[in-house]
């Protein structure tokens, strides 16, 4: 009898393996890159309505909008301004000095916004393309008494020379010195004080603009890792769900659009359902694809731009955690921005599942070439769906 038992718990693994992969190879390898706004992405968003309308027991809706396609038009302009700043302040004018100051100490202050995927005031001028999220609703068999969102992205990333291994780990310590260059230069320009080291301000400003300019230029990646792991995760659960719908709590899964982009998606849906889901609980599953799982406790590239997850959240994952220690999960800070921060800014509680290599610490192939359907461990993905699971069970319990 115990030998059955194992046996039917081992196939029950291998056919959920099995549709956790099968999902990642279309994603990835077949349909293959997703850029925010792109027609891969609209295929992406047409496959992901397919299966939960073959479900057949969800409400289905798309929700179409309009974004800004990459990430640089967010980032680079708070850049542009720190640099125009500081060169306006080295003339000998009072008039610019103070001027370039103003500008300088604008930027400083913006950088951080940007990191924490905040929209800007100049986001309204830039190129915008068509984007859309995919919206799934299953009512519980009972009362609803609470509800949770669950939250993945469509799209991925392009390949990003910020991500590479060697150098991601010098982020906390560049990008508030990014910050701090800028708030000392424009100090100097309001006394006229020595203009040779704001001079070198300049470049640091602009090296930033740069970098962050090639980190959209360069080719697309698959995003077998980041993020079709985290869309499989989500559609495997809600082919649970149809199976044991949940008792007490209303479920809905975001599929968002553009979220590589500055978490567009995500902005566009909080803006038509924050009121309706202030007291829901927010699951983000994001690159869960290879490595070992975790649930972050703190988020964010510097102490600047930092922010925690919510306690309450933290609570339900480690009770999870500790139920289930074979899934292997635990908390963990992680050098990532992630949706939680937009969530943070509206006062919503939330709550990122995702996945680390032991080595580096960081999430396998985030935002690189290697991002393939070849990395992809699915012994990892499995068991993040279990997690997943059995947080909703927990939750609604």
């Amino acid at each position: 009898m115990i030998e059955q038992t194992r046996e039917t718990t081992h196939i029950t693994q291998n056919s959920a393996q099995s549709s956790l992969m099968r999902h990642i190879r279309f994603l990835s390898a077949d349909l293959g890159p997703r850029r925010p706004a792109s027609p891969a992405e609209r295929a992406a968003a047409d496959y992901i309505e397919t299966e939960l309308s073959n479900i057949g027991i969800y409400d289905v809706q798309r929700d179409s909008f309009e974004a800004t396609p990459q990430l640089a038009y967010k980032v680079v302009p708070p850049f542009i301004l720190g640099t125009l700043g500081t060169l306006l302040s080295l003339g000998r004018s009072p008039f610019r000095r103070v001027l370039g100051a103003l500008m300088a100490f604008a930027a400083a202050f913006l950088i951080p916004s940007v990191w924490r995927l905040r929209r800007m005031p100049w986001e309204i001028a830039l190129p915008r393309g068509h984007s859309q999220n995919i919206i799934a609703r299953l009512k519980p068999t009972g009362k609803t008494h609470r509800k949770i969102v669950i939250l993945t992205n469509l799209d991925s990333a392009h390949h990003k020379f910020t991500a590479d291994p060697q150098l991601v780990f010098l982020t906390p310590f560049l990008a508030p010195l990014a910050v701090f260059g800028l708030i000392f230069g424009g100090l100097l320009s309001l006394f006229d004080r020595l203009a040779w080291l704001r001079l070198l301000v300049v470049p640091a400003a602009g090296f930033g603009a740069l970098h962050h300019s090639a980190d959209d230029l360069t080719g697309s990646v698959p995003g077998a890792n980041d993020n079709a792991s985290g869309l499989s995760v989500a559609l495997t659960t809600a082919e649970s769900l149809s199976d044991q719908p949940l008792t007490n709590t209303d479920v809905v899964l975001a599929f968002t659009g553009c979220a590589e982009s500055g978490g567009e998606g995500l902005h566009a849906f909080l803006d038509h359902h924050t009121d309706e889901f202030r007291n829901a609980l927010f699951i983000e599953i994001e690159s869960v694809g290879s490595g070992e799982l975790c649930y972050v406790t703190h988020h964010g590239l510097s102490f600047l731009s930092s922010y925690d997850s919510d306690p309450d959240a933290l609570r339900l994952a480690e009770r999870v955690a500790a139920a289930r220690p074979e899934l292997g999960a635990m908390g963990k800070p992680m050098l990532m921005v992630s949706g939680q921060s937009i969530l943070a800014d509206r006062g919503l509680r939330g709550l990122t599942l995702t996945a680390y290599d032991r080595l580096t610490g960081r999430s396998p192939n985030r935002h690189r070439y290697s991002d393939t359907i070849h990395a992809i461990q699915p012994e990892t993905v499995e068991r993040a769906a279990q997690f997943v699971w059995q947080l909703l069970k927990t939750y609604d319990a």
